[in-house]
C-alpha cells in the first residue's frame, strides 16, 4: 500500500498522500525490500522526494535537502547489481530529471543516455534528454547546433515501432514546436559540422581531439561537440558577487578572480601532462634515456610518459586544495590559511552532522 500513496499522490497532486508513502516506506524499508526489491523501494522513495519537490517546489523537508534525498535514494537503486533493464533505465531517467532541476545539464544527459544505452526505446528518456539539451543550448555559444540535434533525436525517435502512444504524441508535439519556431527548412537542412582539428600526429591536433574525446575542455559546448566552440576553456564564473573596493590592489573581485586564473591554468597545466603522456608521436626518450635508477625489484615501470600521467595525477589533485582555498575565502569560513585543503572543508560539516 505504501508504493500506491505515492502513485496516486503524483496522480493527483497531493503532496500529503506523497509524503504519507514516503514515511511508511522510509519507516518499514526491510519489509518492503522483501515484498518488492531494495532496489524497487530505493527508486519509489526517489520517486516520492523528486515528485514532492515538482508538485510544491519546496526545497527542504523536515531538515534535509528534497531533491539531494531523491538523487540519493536513485543511485543506492543503482548501486543493486542485475537491476531489470526497465527499472534501470526508469531509474536513470528520474536521477537524470534531478540534475536537470538543479541545472546540472551535462550530468542529467548522461544518465538519460546511459538509460537509452540500456533501453533504446525508453520513451521517457527520450523526451527528457531532447528537453534537456534545449535548455542546455541557452547557455553555449552555438545553441542551434544543439537545437538542430535535438530535432533529429525526436525525428529518429519518432520512426521507433516500440514507442507508446502516449510518448509518440509528446514527440511529435516537440517536433511540431521546433518546425514553427526554427522553421522546418532550417531544421531539415545538413548541418555540417564545422569542427577544424589539424593533424592527429601533431601535438596541437591529438591534444584537441584528445580533449573533445574526453571533455576535458572547460566550456559550455563540451557534451554537444559538433563545432569549434567546443573547443577551448573559456567559461567562467559569471555570477561571483564580491564587495566594491576604491582601492585597486585590494579589490576583491580581483582578487578572486586571481585564485580563479591560478585554478584555471593549473587545471591546463595538468592536462598538457597528462595529453604529453598519451601522445604517441611524441618521443620523449631524451628526457631520461641517461637517468640511472635503482632496480628494486619491485617490478615498477618508470619512463617518463608513466611519470607525466602520475604528475598529472597529483596535480588534478591539488586544484582540489586551491579550490578549496577560494572556497574558505569567498564565504569567509575562517580556516587557517597553513591549514586548509579541500577535505576539510568539503566533509567537515557532513562530519558534524553525523
Amino acid at each position: 500500500m505504501a508504493p500506491l500513496y505515492i502513485d496516486i499522490g503524483v496522480a493527483k497532486e497531493d503532496a500529503a498522500m506523497v509524503l504519507r508513502g514516503i514515511d511508511l516506506i522510509e519507516k518499514n524499508f526491510d519489509v518492503w525490500s522483501k515484498i518488492r526489491s531494495p532496489e524497487t523501494m530505493y527508486c519509489k522513495l526517489g520517486d516520492g522526494y523528486l515528485f514532492y519537490h515538482g508538485i510544491t517546489g519546496k526545497r527542504y523537508l523536515n531538515n534535509k535537502i528534497v531533491l539531494l534525498e531523491a538523487k540519493n535514494n536513485y543511485r543506492n537503486a543503482l548501486s543493486a547489481e542485475d537491476i531489470d533493464s526497465n527499472l534501470k533505465a526508469l531509474i536513470l531517467t528520474n536521477l537524470g530529471n534531478v540534475y536537470s532541476k538543479t541545472g546540472r545539464y551535462i550530468d542529467a544527459l548522461d544518465c538519460y543516455d546511459l538509460a537509452l544505452r540500456d533501453n533504446p526505446d525508453f520513451g521517457l528518456a527520450i523526451i527528457n534528454k531532447g528537453s534537456s539539451l534545449i535548455e542546455y543550448s541557452s547557455l553555449t555559444n552555438n545553441p542551434f547546433s544543439f537545437i538542430h540535434n535535438v530535432y533529429l533525436h525526436y525525428k529518429e525517435a519518432s520512426k521507433k515501432d516500440n514507442l507508446g502512444t502516449e510518448d509518440l504524441n509528446n514527440i511529435n508535439k516537440w517536433i511540431e514546436y521546433l518546425e514553427r519556431k526554427y522553421g522546418k527548412y532550417a531544421l531539415n537542412k545538413p548541418h555540417e559540422s564545422e569542427l577544424t582539428l589539424g593533424e592527429e600526429v601533431t601535438i596541437e591536433g591529438f591534444s584537441k581531439l584528445f580533449c573533445l574525446m574526453n571533455k576535458l575542455y572547460l566550456n559550455t559546448c563540451n557534451y554537444c561537440q559538433k563545432c569549434d566552440s567546443a573547443i577551448g576553456d573559456t567559461i567562467l564564473l559569471n555570477g561571483m558577487v564580491s564587495e566594491i573596493s576604491t582601492n585597486f590592489e585590494d579589490a576583491p573581485y580581483l582578487k578572486f578572480s586571481s585564485f580563479l586564473n591560478e585554478i584555471k591554468m593549473s587545471y591546463v597545466s595538468s592536462r598538457l601532462y597528462l595529453i604529453l603522456s598519451q601522445h604517441a608521436y611524441s618521443n620523449l626518450e631524451f628526457i631520461d634515456n641517461t637517468v640511472s635508477l635503482v632496480n628494486t625489484l619491485s617490478y615498477e615501470s618508470q619512463n617518463i610518459n608513466i611519470q607525466l600521467l602520475k604528475d598529472a595525477f597529483s596535480n588534478f589533485y591539488n586544484i582540489l586544495d586551491k579550490i578549496a582555498y577560494f572556497i574558505n575565502d569567498y564565504y569567509n569560513l575562517s580556516i587557517g590559511k597553513t591549514s586548509i585543503s579541500f577535505k576539510k572543508i568539503w566533509y567537515l560539516k557532513c562530519k558534524k552532522n553525523k
